[in-house]
């Protein structure tokens, strides 16, 4: 008899065929290596969980072994393209593997192991919902006998009522609500912004002393970034690398609004608003996820630190796939790279939980510590989706999305925003979004020290989004005819 916990060959063979052209989907929709592969791993997860049942599909409807996990992984994926606001990208399993840099993860495992891994990844999954579900169906149990208890004390019937599922929020998290209406506006920021008809001014023809704003167009690869100057008109990104929407980040502009970083697989452009002129730098890997420590420095990968302005390069320890943008920080002399924070995800490696990891200089060197994330909330945190901010300082918090774990409470969101002290890793708040009814949601930075800065996204459209972590509630602060990436600068530089 074959051990349960193996993965069976016919899923071995799927992994095979069907993992790089997964991958290569992947990163093209998330445009980082390190995401792309956990992505495509955890789709691969989830068609393990089913893999017996689509099995039995294929041969009761004398189908080619693997065809209705293709049509399930397909799905999965055209729902995470939804999440990433690239609802039109599909995944095509017959399409041929463009050849790229392969990462020490992907490079090293046989087709076997990868799948091996997959297959056990699925089946903790497993023992963690039965778990979950024996506990819950324990305390409904419980409840049902307290229930009846008392209805027979009272009146010698009991109360038909059913009990409710266990899917209340813990303390510090609440669920965005299915109608935003309340609006609060922004200073320096216009509460409605139309995309304009006519073509517009090329930046490098008419630059700008500051940006409010930079957002692509429309969600399509081609479209053109546009830029809100403070005097309130639009201008054209004519120096952006091509496909700069694919590879726009929701922290593209520095702090300052003065200039906008592009990071793409063949080198990071960035831009200086205030000429229009623009500059490339390389890495090793180059990263499609550069972030700005502060006003002059811009982080591109381990070793690579650079001042735009003189091109200087400088050393670093670490990469920005995990790093914190920080914001509120108006100390540009100090050395950027002390007090560097990441959040890293869990099953980074495979047994590892969320954690956070902070970053300090002694005697010369740079030193790192981490922090397993704590506190109630943690069990509803899954791994990262896209960048994060600090406020603050240590005197702040940090905040980042993340997809949602596996637990009842969760139940119908698809994106979970968490607050995270950054002296201790205790998840102070959490925001569950529901993408089906708000949008695509994306973290943009902080509007001051208590109200982070949210997008959410529908065909042709978003809105700028404030929620308030110590009252509670959000706010419309914005909206605007697009629903491309938006970047905006830290606001202390326009108070």
């Amino acid at each position: 008899m074959r051990d349960p916990s193996q993965a069976p060959p016919d899923f071995v063979s799927y992994v095979e065929r069907r993992l790089p052209p997964l991958d290569a989907a992947a990163h093209r929709l998330t445009g980082d290596e390190q995401q792309a592969e956990r992505m495509a791993r955890e789709l691969l997860a989830m068609v393990a969980l089913r893999w017996r049942r689509l099995d039995r599909g294929d041969r009761k409807s004398e189908l080619a072994a693997g065809a209705s996990a293709d049509v399930y992984l397909t799905r999965l994926f055209r729902q995470e393209a939804g999440e990433f606001g690239y609802p039109q990208m599909s995944l095509n399993l017959s399409a041929p593997v463009p050849v790229r840099r392969r990462s020490a993860l992907a490079g090293a495992l046989r087709p076997v192991d990868e799948a091996s891994l997959i297959w056990e990844a699925a089946r903790r999954a497993i023992r963690r919902r039965l778990i979950l579900a024996g506990v819950a169906g324990g305390v409904l149990g419980l409840a049902a006998l307290c229930q009846r208890a008392t209805g027979s004390s009272a009146d010698g019937q009991g109360d038909p009522t059913p009990a409710a599922p266990p899917t209340v929020l813990p303390t510090g998290a609440e669920r965005a609500p299915n109608d935003l209406s309340a609006t609060r506006q922004l200073v320096g920021l216009p509460q409605g912004l139309d995309m304009p008809k006519d073509p517009v001014v090329p930046i490098s023809a008419d630059p700008v002393r500051r940006a409010l704003l930079i957002v692509a167009r429309s969600r399509a690869d081609t479209s053109p970034i546009l830029v809100l100057g403070e005097d309130f008109r639009w201008r054209q990104l004519d120096a952006a690398p091509s496909l700069a929407a694919l590879w726009m980040q929701t922290n593209a502009l520095s702090p300052d609004g003065r200039r906008a970083a592009f990071g793409t697989s063949t080198g990071t452009y960035v831009i200086d608003l205030t000429t229009g002129k623009g500059l490339t730098f390389h890495s090793a890997p180059e990263t499609t996820r550069p972030v700005w420590l502060s006003n002059r420095h811009l982080l591109l990968g381990p070793n690579t630190l650079v001042i735009p302005q003189t091109g200087e390069v400088l050393p670093v320890p670490e990469g920005p796939a995990d790093m914190i943008t920080p914001r509120r920080s108006i100390d540009s002399s100090a050395d950027p790279t002390v007090g560097m924070i990441e959040l890293l995800s869990i099953g980074q490696p495979a047994t590892a939980s969320a954690r956070l990891r902070r970053w300090r200089a002694e005697d010369s060197r740079m030193l790192s510590a981490s922090i397993p994330l704590n506190g109630e909330l943690t069990e509803l945190i899954g791994p990262w989706r896209g960048p994060g901010f600090s406020v603050d300082g240590d005197r702040g918090f940090l905040v980042r999305a993340c997809m949602p774990s596996p637990v009842p409470s969760v139940q119908g969101a698809s994106t979970v925003i968490a607050v995270v002290r950054p002296t201790n890793g205790k998840v102070e708040r959490a925001l569950l979004v529901d993408s089906a009814i708000s949008g695509t949601v994306r973290v943009i930075g902080w509007a001051d020290s208590r109200r982070v800065l949210l997008s959410f996204t529908r065909p042709g459209r978003q809105q700028v989004v404030t929620w308030d972590l110590f009252a509670g509630g959000l706010f419309i602060a914005s909206a605007i005819e697009s629903d491309g990436v938006l970047s905006l600068p830290d606001p202390i530089f326009g108070a």
